[in-house]
């Protein structure tokens, strides 16, 4: 499975992927009324605008580790698990 490619952004608790025709397309809305309040809310919407981001920079790290001598094998096992934490999440 794949995500919605494209530039992820932030538009108050709403998240959306600019097309190239310069729409967008809704991707997910943040739920209000978390226990720590708006915060919260908005820590967890700019996580989720960042996922594709950091999926990328997970990708280049591992093929960074994967090519360093020095690389430690359990460096490289919790990378693939973030990799594949991202992949494989819920929804």
């Amino acid at each position: 499975m794949e995500h919605t490619k494209g530039k992820w952004e932030l538009d108050n608790l709403a998240i959306y992927v600019t097309e190239f025709g310069g729409g967008r397309l809704w991707i997910a809305t943040v739920c209000v009324g978390l226990p720590k309040g708006q915060k919260e809310e908005t820590a967890n919407a700019r996580l989720i605008a960042a996922a594709p981001d950091l999926l990328a920079a997970c990708l280049m790290a591992r093929e960074w580790l994967g090519s360093d001598i020095v690389a430690t094998s359990e460096a490289q096992e919790q990378m693939d698990k973030a990799i594949a934490a991202a992949y494989v999440a819920p929804g």
